[in-house]
């Protein structure tokens, strides 16, 4: 499956639409405005919520939990002290998923267990953060989706504020 990740520009609070390859609405992420730490939720094309992303606040490292029915499922921790090419440990009860990014925070593979499942590139775009993920059948695709999502609040929040 082919996702098209785009945040917006101009919004109070932070918000992305996530696309198929035909245009359609997949997902939507709607940032909560005027909190301390980031909070998101994920939304079906039809305004279901699936996920949570809360940011964990007084951490060494950038740190998030997904939460999904009330419970957490996942979290998912910046490994400190990777220059080169950043990296995301995510721990579920179920899954671990892995983040890898190259040294430009460009393009990351995610894996679970080890085993491939995504693909994130990030298009190069003037005012506006906007990737293509190729999801492998049989993943989670939600839990994909705030993976990324979370990867662009780390990685590029900095370069944001100081546009």
């Amino acid at each position: 499956m082919i996702l098209h990740i785009s945040k917006h520009i101009f919004s109070i609070g932070d918000k992305y639409d996530i696309l198929d390859d035909q245009g359609n609405l997949v997902y939507k992420v709607i940032g909560q405005a005027f909190t301390i730490g980031h909070k998101l939720e994920l939304h079906d094309a039809h305004g279901n919520e699936l996920a949570k992303v809360n940011q964990r606040l007084f951490t060494f490292a950038p740190t998030y939990e997904i939460e999904a029915n009330g419970k957490t499922v996942a979290t998912v921790c910046k490994e400190p002290f990777t220059l080169t090419q950043p990296r995301y440990a995510v721990d579920g009860p179920e899954t671990r998923y892995e983040m890898v990014g190259d040294w430009i925070n460009w393009e990351f593979t995610i894996t679970a267990d080890g085993v491939p499942v995504a693909q994130v590139n990030k298009q190069f775009a003037v005012l506006a953060d906007k990737y293509n993920l190729l999801v492998m059948d049989g993943a989670d695709v939600s839990a994909i989706v705030c993976l990324v999502i979370i990867m662009d609040e780390v990685v590029h929040r900095a370069h944001r504020s100081t546009c």
